[in-house]
C-alpha cells in the first residue's frame, strides 16, 4: 500500500512538470473527437436499437406503449451519454499508453532511476498485442455483463473492476518494456499483482472527477511507471543482495 501512496505522490508532483503538462491534453481531445464524430453517425442506430430492446423488455402492461417510449427514450439517451463517459477516458488512457508513455517512462528514469539499466525489449508488436488483449477482456465484460448494469445495483462495481483490469494490464508492461528483462517482468507482474489492481482501482475512480480526469491519463502513466520502476529496483537489489 505505501508503495502506491507513493507512486501516486510522485505522479501528482511529475505531473506538474512543463514536459507532462504539453502530453495533458492532446490525448484527451483526440479521444473527445473520436468520439464525437462517431457519436453523431451511429447514434440514431444505437438509440433505435436500445428503444426496440427496451419496448420488448418491459411488458406493455404495465403502461401504455407511448408512456413506455417517452421513458424509455429519454433513459437510453442517458445511457448512452453514460457509456460514452467512460468510453473518452478509456481511449484517452489507450493513446496515452501508445504515445505517451515512451516520453513518461523515460521522463521518470531521468528524475530518480538512473541508476536502472535497460534489460528490456520494448517491441512494438508486443505492446500492441498486450493492448488487444486488455481491450478484448474489457469488451467482453461489457458485453457479458450488460445485463446485470441495467438489473442490479451491480453496474459501478463491474465497471471499475473491468476498468482496473483494462488500466493496469495496458500500463504495467509498457512502464517496464524497456527496462525490465523478460525474467524481471514476469516476476514483478506476479509479486505485484496486487499493487497494480489496486493502483487501477484509484485511477478508475478518477474518471468520475470533473477537471481532475482531464489531467488522468498522463497522471496515471506517471503512476505507473513510478511503481514498476520502484518495483524493478527492488527486485535487483534483493537479487544483487
Amino acid at each position: 500500500m505505501n508503495d502506491v501512496i507513493y507512486a501516486m505522490w510522485q505522479a501528482t508532483k511529475s505531473q506538474f512538470n512543463y514536459k507532462m503538462m504539453a502530453l495533458v491534453f492532446t490525448p484527451f481531445l483526440i479521444s473527445i473527437v473520436f468520439w464525437s464524430v462517431i457519436t453523431y453517425f451511429y447514434w440514431s442506430d444505437w438509440h433505435q436499437s436500445m428503444m426496440l430492446w427496451m419496448n420488448d423488455l418491459i411488458p406493455s402492461s404495465w403502461f401504455s406503449r407511448g408512456m413506455v417510449s417517452v421513458a424509455s427514450g429519454y433513459f437510453i439517451s442517458l445511457l448512452i451519454l453514460f457509456m460514452l463517459a467512460p468510453a473518452v477516458y478509456l481511449s484517452t488512457l489507450l493513446i496515452t499508453a501508445f504515445f505517451s508513455m515512451p516520453i513518461i517512462v523515460e521522463h521518470v528514469h531521468y528524475r530518480d532511476f538512473r541508476d536502472l539499466s535497460p534489460r528490456g525489449n520494448s517491441y512494438f508488436v508486443k505492446s500492441l498485442m498486450n493492448s488487444f488483449i486488455a481491450i478484448g477482456v474489457l469488451l467482453v465484460g461489457w458485453i457479458l455483463g450488460f445485463p446485470l448494469w441495467l438489473l442490479t445495483p451491480l453496474s459501478p462495481l463491474i465497471s471499475l473492476l473491468l476498468t482496473a483490469y483494462f488500466i493496469q494490464r495496458l500500463f504495467r508492461y509498457d512502464a517496464l518494456s524497456t527496462y525490465a528483462s523478460d525474467e524481471e517482468l514476469h516476476q514483478i507482474v506476479k509479486g505485484s499483482l496486487h499493487k497494480f489492481f489496486l493502483l487501477g482501482i484509484i485511477a478508475g475512480l478518477l474518471q468520475f472527477i470533473p477537471i481532475v480526469n482531464l489531467f488522468g491519463a498522463t497522471w496515471v502513466g506517471l503512476a505507473y511507471t513510478y511503481l514498476a520502476l520502484g518495483e524493478l529496483r527492488d527486485l535487483r537489489y534483493t537479487t544483487a543482495i
